[in-house]
C-alpha cells in the first residue's frame, strides 16, 4: 500500500472540516495543505573559548585585578566644612591643581592670632638683646626671651600650615575617579574625600603561590625576568585578545594568611579598547622549566559542569569541526575565579566558558564576538 503524504496538525484538522463540508471543499484545503519544508537545522551556537596552557605547557596563568599606576585616597589634614568642591567624577585636572577647600576662616583667624604673637615675641628678643649689650639685663633675661620667640614662631608656622592645609590639590595628574562625600559636607582630618587615579599607564597585581614562586630562578635581574618570562595580559572583558607587559617589582615575603608573593606587572592602556581600573584580568608568564613535574592547568570556574552524582567535566571543542565533546576532569585547587585541573584536559585543547549549560555532545559552536 503507498504511503500517504503526512500533514500537519493544523492541515489535518481543516481537512476533517472539509469533508463535513462536502467534497468539493476537499480538493483546495488538501492542495493548500501540503508537506510544509522542515525547519532548518540551527547555526552554530555562539560561546567563549579558552585554549588551556599551563605548566606542562610551558606558560603559568595568575588572575588579578587592573589598578592604575598611581592611586591617591585624597584627605584632608585639618577638619572643617567644604565650601567649595570644583571637580565632577571623570575630570582629568593637572598636578597642583584645587580639588576642594574648607572654610578657612577660624584657621586664618587663628594665623593672625600667631602672627602678633610671633611680632611680639621678636620685639622683645631684640629689646633683651640691646639691654643685655648695655649690661642692663641678665643674659637669662636674653635666653628666656629666645625661647619665647622660638615657641611664638614654632605656633606660627603650625597655623600657617593649616591654613595651606585648607586647600586640597593634586599631588599628581590623573583623572577624579570617585567623590566620596557630598558638597558642603562637614569633614574630619585624615577622611578621604575623593579617589585620584593616574590611568596614563596600568598595572597588574598578582598573587603568586609558593610552589610556582620556588620555581624562580634566584639571582636574576628585573630584565632577564621579563625577557624569560615575556609576561602579557589578558583582560576578561576583551576575550581573547592580551597586551605585552613587564614585571616591575615582586615581593620576597609571603603573605601570612595566603602563602603567595605579590607580583606587579605594568602595561600600556591600548588605544583602542576602554581599559579601566577594577577590570578583572590574568597575567600569562612563560616557563621552560620543563624539568619540573605538572601541577595541572587552571580554566575559568564557570568552565566546570556537575553531573547529579558530583562528577565535573568540561566541553571540549575540535578546532576542525567545531563540534564539542564532553570531557571527564578532576579538579584541583581553586584561586580566585580559577580551578586547577589536575586530570583530564592537555595544553592546547579548547574548552567552552560560557553556555555550558546548553551544549549536548556534538553541538557545533562559533566563537562569540561582541
Amino acid at each position: 500500500m503507498p504511503d500517504r503524504p503526512r500533514l500537519h496538525a493544523g492541515c489535518a484538522a481543516r481537512s476533517v472540516a472539509a469533508v463535513a463540508l462536502g467534497g468539493l471543499a476537499l480538493l483546495p484545503i488538501l492542495v493548500a495543505c501540503g508537506d510544509a519544508p522542515d525547519p532548518a537545522p540551527p547555526g552554530p551556537r555562539p560561546i567563549k573559548m579558552l585554549q588551556v596552557g599551563g605548566q606542562a605547557g610551558g606558560t603559568l596563568a595568575f588572575p588579578g585585578e587592573i589598578r592604575p599606576a598611581q592611586q591617591a585616597d585624597m584627605a584632608f589634614e585639618v577638619p572643617g566644612k567644604i565650601v567649595a568642591f570644583p571637580v565632577r567624577e571623570g575630570d582629568v585636572v593637572e598636578a597642583g591643581a584645587l580639588l576642594a577647600r574648607l572654610d578657612p576662616r577660624d584657621y586664618e583667624a587663628e594665623l593672625a592670632k600667631r602672627r602678633a604673637q610671633l611680632e611680639k615675641t621678636k620685639t622683645d628678643l631684640a629689646r633683651y638683646q640691646t639691654l643685655f649689650e648695655k649690661d642692663v639685663s641678665p643674659l637669662m633675661e636674653v635666653e628666656r626671651a629666645r625661647r619665647n620667640y622660638e615657641a611664638t614662631r614654632a605656633d606660627f608656622q603650625q597655623a600657617q600650615k593649616a591654613v595651606e592645609d585648607a586647600e586640597l590639590r593634586a599631588p599628581f595628574s590623573g583623572v577624579v575617579a570617585r567623590k566620596l562625600v557630598e558638597d558642603f559636607a562637614n569633614v574630619q582630618a585624615k577622611q578621604a574625600v575623593l579617589i585620584l587615579q593616574d590611568a596614563s599607564s596600568l598595572e597588574i597585581r598578582a598573587s603568586i603561590p609558593e610552589r610556582d614562586f620556588a620555581r624562580v630562578e634566584p639571582g636574576l635581574s628585573l630584565e632577564e625576568r621579563n625577557r624569560r618570562a615575556r609576561p602579557r595580559v589578558e583582560i576578561s572583558a576583551l576575550g581573547d585578545r592580551s597586551f605585552a607587559a613587564r614585571i616591575t617589582e615582586f615581593s620576597t615575603t609571603a603573605d601570612p594568611a595566603t602563602r603567595t608573593y605579590e607580583a606587579r606587572f605594568a602595561f600600556a592602556v591600548p588605544p583602542d579598547v576602554n581599559v579601566l581600573p577594577g577590570m578583572t584580568a590574568r597575567v600569562v608568564l612563560e616557563t621552560t622549566d620543563a624539568a619540573q613535574p605538572p601541577h595541572g592547568l587552571r580554566i575559568p570556574i564557570q568552565a566546570v559542569v556537575s553531573d547529579p552524582d558530583g562528577t565535573s567535566f568540561v566541553w571540549v571543542v575540535d578546532p576542525e569541526t567545531l563540534a564539542v565533546a564532553r570531557a571527564p576532569v578532576s579538579l584541583g585547587a581553586l584561586r580566585g575565579g580559577e580551578v586547577e585541573i589536575t586530570q583530564g584536559l592537555a595544553p592546547g585543547q579548547i574548552v567552552a566558558i560560557s553556555g555550558v549549560h546548553e551544549l549536548r555532545d556534538g553541538t557545533v559552536v562559533r566563537r562569540f564576538e561582541r
